[in-house]
């Protein structure tokens, strides 16, 4: 939707630029063995694409895991912190991770004895407001966690930096959907 992509990424492109690309891709849809794909993107990465299946459980083959050298050239939102009071809590570890070093699970020991583990991807991200699942966790002096990380968004699919710095590097809108939607295809659907 539109107001994901002007909520979480803004550029310099002019509107001549944006004018030719929609032009030039009208009809178009990218689809995997014929069907419409499911298109996922996020503002920034954090220099890797991270896999729907290690996250989710649900194999689909062209949200897979690899580096992204592109997005790396960009610096904002690159890095991130984020500290939060958690009275309750003793501490807070990551249990798994995925292939990008995104957090999966993370067990909160809280000062009853208790413990808790949540799903990092989608409970843990919205509930302390945090700009992605590639963090570390530190426990400072005075009780309040840190969160250090890197990226903004779930990282999977293409991300709109990266996908920026490919075009602004010489590459084609097809090339850069291959990029990011391997083994896909483009086709014209009117």
């Amino acid at each position: 939707s539109s107001s994901t992509v002007f909520q979480a990424f803004s550029t310099d492109i002019g509107y001549k630029s944006i004018d030719k690309a929609i032009k030039e891709t009208a009809g178009l849809i990218i689809t995997y063995k014929n069907k419409p794909i499911y298109a996922m993107y996020s503002a920034h990465n954090g220099g890797c694409i991270q896999s729907f299946k290690e996250n989710f459980g649900i194999d689909i083959p062209y949200l897979v895991s690899k580096k992204d050298p592109y997005t790396s050239q960009v610096k904002k939102y690159f890095h991130w912190e984020k500290s939060i009071e958690a009275f309750n809590v003793k501490n807070i570890q990551i249990q798994k991770r995925n292939s990008c070093g995104g957090a999966k699970l993370v067990k909160f020991f809280l000062k009853n004895g208790s413990e808790i583990t949540l799903p990092a991807v989608v409970y843990l991200r919205f509930q302390l407001r945090l700009k992605s699942n590639l963090f570390q966790i530190k426990k400072e002096d005075s009780g309040k966690f840190t969160f250090l990380g890197r990226g903004f968004g779930h990282g999977l699919g293409m991300s709109q930096w990266g996908a920026y710095y490919m075009a602004k590097d010489g590459f084609n809108y097809t090339q850069i959907l291959h990029f990011y939607y391997p083994n896909t295809q483009i086709l014209k659907a009117y």
